[in-house]
């Protein structure tokens, strides 16, 4: 039987608090419950594997944080809410008697009231009610991150197995069941609007994804409902305990892309390019790397969906690029262009430019670049994790280093529609990685994703 304590609070002085106050709110509860039942409190901090509890961190009810030097400024009368998760069922007796009782609490140089007694909600696992759903929602309100064992870097990205892991780990180790999860067939992101944040706790840097993902389900998905039910409790994610991984959740026995299209509506995304990006191409007349093919209109740009019209109309496989407001495509073969010639005379007022170009490799002399998705992209995770991007270029180039340990996420800022995302991602290098430039040259020529022939996948990249 999971059960959440909510409290709502206010502040009896004026302060400053950490922007992220978790680590201070989980030594409070343990501090409030050491105060009463010590080993309770020693027996929840030193639980071995999953922790049996969850915060969701000290918010304010009404207002946006004030934050200024990089510090949350709290004002006498704020009202705040916070709460308390216990997963295992003979804990939350113990824990609802120590609790009942709390009337005031201090973080750092700021005294707390309660305000009025917790809002106790619990719901025994086995009233989970188990039905078919098509979609979900998870909004998180907190930043979402993993991480697995074999992995040295933080992953700040929801994607559908690892939503899915953390999910089924948290409800098999508490729920009793002896029958295993069954998970669905498959898990699909459909869109999200995402931004990561950077949180400092315990002297370390967490960096994980703030925002919604809408999630298409695919198979029998009976056992997902029943997790989605736990992880308002539970949290998902690393670091559950100290407030990471906050989420609401929304099921939908239908997809509908309207259930997209509504969350998308009320997003202001602004669409960012790089100030210095790194080109890998001159036009030479002498040596030729490439042929270079320039579709454009006169007096109007081409967009994405009408460029997506042209491919199809020259029915060609090659990665098309949109460029401002111009459809490029770069070739080897002779071949193609015979082929476009073919079929262009189909598309009526666009002009075509051919011209040689040589591939330049680019000299990067630091460990950072910024990735931005210039075209909606779609990849197969749903996002441009380390993997979904690096791992098929240095694969090709028949590097066998394990780049999830070498590369990791510093930041990204996406939206994600239904023809792809689009925004910028930017990644460090820990340590210098064989053929780097080539693998920019790689991406910036054929660009990424599954809809790289037809116009999406577009990149550009900056270093930094």
């Amino acid at each position: 039987m999971p059960a959440e304590f909510s409290f709502l609070v206010k502040a009896e002085n004026d302060g400053q608090l950490p922007v992220f106050p978790g680590e201070l709110v989980r030594g409070m509860f343990l501090d409030v419950i050491a105060s009463k039942d010590p080993k309770l409190a020693t027996y929840l901090h030193d639980y071995p594997k999953i922790k049996p509890y969850a915060i969701k961190p000290l918010a304010p009810t009404n207002k946006r944080k004030r934050v200024k030097n990089n510090s949350w400024v709290i004002r006498k009368g704020d009202l705040f809410k916070l709460s308390f998760s216990i997963l295992i069922d003979n804990l939350i007796e113990k824990v609802e008697q120590i609790l009942i009782d709390l009337d005031n609490f201090t973080l750092a140089n700021v005294k707390f009231s309660v305000v009025e007694p917790p809002n106790i909600k619990k719901q025994l696992y086995q009233s989970f009610k188990a039905r078919e759903i098509k979609a979900f929602l998870l909004d998180f309100r907190t930043p979402v991150a993993f991480k697995a064992i074999e992995e040295k870097y933080i992953n700040p990205f929801p994607e559908p197995s690892r939503i899915l892991r953390s999910m089924i780990r948290i409800y098999s180790a508490f729920s009793g069941e002896e029958e295993p999860v069954k998970p669905p067939d498959s898990i699909e992101v459909m869109g999200y609007r995402i931004k990561t944040r950077e949180i400092f706790s315990m002297g370390l840097k967490f960096i994980g994804s703030e925002g919604w993902v809408l999630y298409r389900v695919i198979g029998e998905s009976k056992d997902l409902s029943k997790l989605l039910q736990l992880a308002p409790f539970s949290n998902i994610g690393i670091k559950r305990t100290l407030g990471l991984g906050v989420l609401r959740v929304r099921m939908f026995e239908e997809y509908d892309k309207k259930i997209l299209r509504g969350f998308v509506r009320r997003e202001k995304f602004q669409r960012k390019r790089p100030q210095n990006p790194i080109n890998v191409l001159k036009v030479r007349e002498n040596r030729t790397d490439f042929i270079k093919i320039t579709i454009e209109k006169k007096e109007k740009a081409i967009g994405f969906r009408e460029c997506k019209k042209i491919m199809e109309t020259l029915k060609i496989d090659l990665p098309a690029k949109l460029k401002d407001g111009k459809l490029i495509l770069l070739t080897r073969n002779k071949r193609d262009i015979n082929k476009i010639i073919d079929n262009i005379g189909a598309l009526v007022g666009y002009e075509i430019t051919i011209t040689n170009v040589e591939v330049i490799k680019p000299r990067i002399k630091g460990k950072k670049i910024r990735v931005y998705f210039i075209t909606p992209t779609k990849l197969k995770s749903g996002f441009p994790s380390v993997e979904a991007v690096f791992k098929s270029i240095y694969e090709k180039m028949n590097i066998t280093k394990d780049i999830k340990n070498s590369i990791y996420v510093k930041m990204a800022d996406l939206l994600a529609k239904e023809e792809g995302f689009t925004g910028v991602v930017e990644y460090i290098f820990s340590k210098d990685l064989e053929k780097l430039e080539e693998a920019i040259v790689e991406l910036l020529i054929n660009g990424i994703g599954l809809n790289v022939t037809r116009c999406g996948g577009t990149i550009e990249i900056e270093e930094l």
